[in-house]
């Protein structure tokens, strides 16, 4: 079997480590750095010939650039002869806008997971996209890690099942609060959520559920200006 090694791209570096863990790997940290005119350097600093390489980028922040860098370490891995190159992406850039929403608006989920594969990364492994099946445009094989249980390990100690709701925001967020409440072994419910897609407002309709007394665990997989956990609180 060919040697795993881990290539640590930005602020992922005690994650990246982790994972060197557990797959038994080798943890390689990325060089980087930005030039005067804006354009963005990478390099990995040592031989990954005929390994399998997994590049571990979270898309934030600076999304555009963390996005440029990916592509560049495939092409890196690739040109230091890599047998396979595969992408960790801890937060997915781009997720939310999945499919065009307004005339002549692009689906940029989908240009960003065909660059992906159009690079040289051969799977991709991504964590609470905000649409699981997005993932499909990606032209090899992926897989979408729900946090569930590393939250529900956390919050097992804090929380009595008996005075604990799960609340999703809105129906879209619906599974992960029902995922976390089966857990947990607590009720689970949602918000009715409405956005107007030209002006970006948000309006609540309201939904009955009993939460007097009770403590609230809010649940959602992108949290952008807060404003939506925040009036749901």
């Amino acid at each position: 079997m060919a040697d795993i090694v881990v290539v640590a791209g930005y602020s992922v570096a005690g994650f990246a480590e982790s994972l060197a863990r557990s797959l038994g790997g080798e943890l390689v940290a990325v060089e980087s750095k930005v030039f005067p005119d804006g354009e963005a350097y990478v390099r990995v600093p040592r031989s990954v010939k005929g390994s399998i390489a997994v590049v571990v980028e979270t898309m934030y922040p600076e999304q555009n650039r963390r996005f440029l860098e990916l592509l560049m370490l495939a092409d890196a891995l690739r040109g230091l002869g890599a047998a396979h190159v595969v992408a960790v992406t801890p937060y997915l850039a781009y997720a939310r806008q999945d499919k065009r929403f307004l005339e002549g608006e692009p689906i940029t989920v989908a240009a960003l997971l065909r660059s992906l594969g159009a690079a040289g990364y051969e799977a991709l492994v991504a964590v609470d996209v905000h649409k699981p099946e997005s993932l499909a445009y990606f032209p090899g094989p992926s897989a979408n890690v729900l946090p569930a249980k590393a939250f529900a390990e956390k919050l097992a100690s804090t929380v009595k099942p008996s005075e604990t709701i799960v609340v999703a925001p809105d129906r879209g967020a619906l599974a992960r609060a029902r995922a976390l409440a089966e857990l947990l072994g607590t009720d689970y419910d949602y918000l009715e959520k409405h956005r107007d897609r030209v002006t970006g407002e948000v309006t609540y309709k309201p939904k009955t559920v009993t939460v007097e007394g009770k403590t609230i665990v809010l649940v959602d997989d992108i949290i952008s200006t807060g404003g939506t956990i925040a009036k749901s609180a």
